[in-house]
């Protein structure tokens, strides 16, 4: 009887297995391969037990991402196998037509992988009692039902991103989960960005682009109905009855908390309302860094409850933004006349930013209904959505495709006003340094911006009330000359008086100037490096070298700063004469 068991702590760059044990009763022969443990039994025996138990540190790891362009391109082949349908992951019209519709007009990549798994957030309803909890149904099901638990939200989201493009794949495992305040049984996805790599998605519990510390990896798959456990077996008249796979886990220490990262602000936006008013508010996250980042916002303290799905709720802040959100919050019906209540608004981001702000409620006041509550929210959504605007086209770019770290950064930026209104005090910023003009309807301005440090990741925006547009760039900054020498060959074996080549590649992406080469007792050849790769081969005689042949290259830079690298490689030289030795030392006298 054999054995494979594919639900195992993994490695990975959140999750530390320290230790491993499998176990089995009656004792099986136990192999640990990269991702299951195979156990055999030899002897027949009616009741066959396996366990394993292991020691696993987790982490907490925010994932912040430059600008990647949407579609993908050129995607890597090992890539292409997470872009096929399984058999509950599965790609309908539907789900294509969907996705398409989720992420119409979006470029960023990061963007549209949110939108996705936010639409599937919000609009497929988790539910214990559904049919899902029972047998797990395709993705397709799933969309036309609109309901579902973790693995078939999971794997609707890994359908409508696969169906755009991008790569995602199923993780199978277990999480903390504050139902029975317990570890359960959970899936959630990873998604594949190019150039930085896997990223988790837990629809389920709004964590996007993060996971709290308590999931605890044990599979990732194409699909969500790959086995657990798979059974082989020689024998005949022989019926296998199985039990289902127990999964525990519990807490053995706790790591320090996070610091807060982000500002939050609370603003109640409507105050002194009578009893049983609706009350809009918004909180709003400051993004400190220069990328693209999730945070999720909590409603910690309110007169009501808040609305379903409204609570946790993950915010998508692009990079250097200020973004808001908006809520709303039911207040008591019931108030004695003659008095004033005063209620608190509490919210607190996942890294522990927090703030709150207070409201007046009294019988004396007017009732502020949820429809006014609903139209003033929606003005200030759409407010927020001209933030981001196809109004302005901006493109930067540097003369240079590398600078030294002690230069002067140059960029040169177009923009263009591309829609069809006058569009004034457009601030441009590399960084702080900003610059304000006005652009009459399809005006194009060059702008310069100079004396900047240089760096790899450049972003110069583009903002005002209704536009905020990005161009992003990623330059070579060197500390010194990058020439490099590759290829360094030769024979192994020659002759004193043999004539052979030798040959190498200099590379580099800055300019080189005064380039001599020196081997050995070769008289120096001076070399014009006038492109980024230069392949060169040089003539030679075995009895100019001993038992090395040492390369020493000498060079400039554009700003005649001098430098020089060393190669060496063995060689050996045959039929040496016995007076080769004081002619070489006579030479380099001389």
């Amino acid at each position: 009887m054999i054995a494979n068991l594919t639900l195992i702590p993994l490695e990975s760059n959140r999750q530390n297995v320290i230790s491993l044990t499998p176990d089995s009763n009656p004792n099986a022969n136990i192999e640990e391969g990269v991702d299951f443990l195979t156990y055999t039994w030899n002897e027949f025996n009616p009741n066959l037990d396996m366990d394993v138990s292991s020691s696993i540190k987790t982490e907490n790891i925010f994932h912040k991402m430059d600008h990647i362009v949407f579609p993908i391109t050129n995607l890597d082949e090992e890539y292409e196998y997470y872009l096929q349908e399984g058999e509950k992951i599965d790609i309908t019209d539907e789900i294509v037509d969907k996705a398409a519709e989720i992420i119409a007009g979006e470029t960023d990549l990061y963007t549209v992988v949110f939108k996705l798994a936010d639409w599937t957030r919000n609009n497929i309803e988790y539910d214990l009692n559904t049919l899902t909890a029972e047998a797990a149904l395709e993705s397709s099901w799933v969309l036309e039902n609109r309901q579902g638990v973790c693995d078939e939200m999971t794997s609707l989201f890994i359908s409508f991103a696969r169906s755009v493009g991008i790569p995602a794949r199923f993780i199978s495992g277990t999480a903390y989960t504050n139902l029975d305040y317990n570890f359960g049984n959970h899936g959630w996805a990873e998604v594949y960005f190019p150039g930085y790599g896997w990223v988790p998605y837990d629809v389920t519990f709004g964590e996007y682009a993060w996971l709290n510390p308590g999931h605890i990896e044990l599979a990732k798959s194409l699909d969500s109905a790959n086995s657990a456990i798979k059974y082989s077996w020689l024998g005949n008249n022989i019926d296998v009855d199985t039990t289902p796979i127990n999964i525990g886990a519990e807490v053995v220490s706790e790591g320090n908390r996070l610091e807060p990262i982000f500002d939050v602000d609370v603003d109640v936006l409507v105050d002194n309302v009578g009893p049983g008013s609706y009350v809009p508010f918004k909180v709003t996250v400051d993004n400190i860094f220069d990328k693209y980042v999730t945070d999720t916002i909590f409603i910690t303290k309110a007169p009501s409850k808040l609305r379903v799905n409204e609570n946790p709720r993950p915010i998508m802040l692009k990079p250097n933004q200020e973004k808001s959100s908006f809520w709303i919050v039911k207040i008591p019906g019931d108030a004695q006349p003659g008095y004033v209540y005063t209620s608190t608004i509490e919210a607190q981001d996942i890294f522990g930013s927090i703030d709150s702000d207070t409201l007046e409620f009294s019988a004396q006041y007017d009732v502020f209904t949820l429809a006014e509550a609903e139209e003033l929210i929606e003005d200030l959504e759409e407010e927020e959505d001209m933030t981001y605007s196809e109004q302005i086209s901006l493109d930067c770019s540097t003369p240079k495709t590398y600078y030294y770290s002690f230069e002067d950064l140059e960029i040169n930026c177009e923009v263009q006003n591309t829609g069809n209104t006058l569009i004034r005090d457009l601030e441009v910023c590399l960084f702080e340094d900003c610059q304000t003009i006005d652009l009459n309807i399809a005006q194009k301005k060059d702008l310069l911006f100079e004396n900047g440090e240089p760096q790899i990741s450049l972003i110069v925006s583009a903002q005002n009330e209704v536009v905020d547009v990005y161009s992003f760039m990623n330059i070579l900054v060197l500390d010194k000359p990058d020439l490099e020498i590759s290829s360094f060959e030769f024979k192994d074996n020659v002759d004193y008086d043999e004539e052979f080549d030798i040959s190498f590649v200099l590379s580099s992406e800055a300019e080189i100037k005064n380039l001599m080469i020196k081997l050995d007792d070769l008289e120096p050849i001076s070399i014009k490096k006038n492109k980024k790769s230069l392949p060169i081969s040089i003539k030679a005689k075995g009895k100019y070298f001993l038992d090395e042949v040492d390369m020493i290259l000498t060079y400039d830079d554009e700003y005649g700063n001098s430098f020089s690298l060393e190669e060496s490689r063995g060689i050996i030289i045959t039929n040496v004469p016995w007076y080769s030795s004081i002619i070489r030392f006579f030479r380099r006298i001389v």
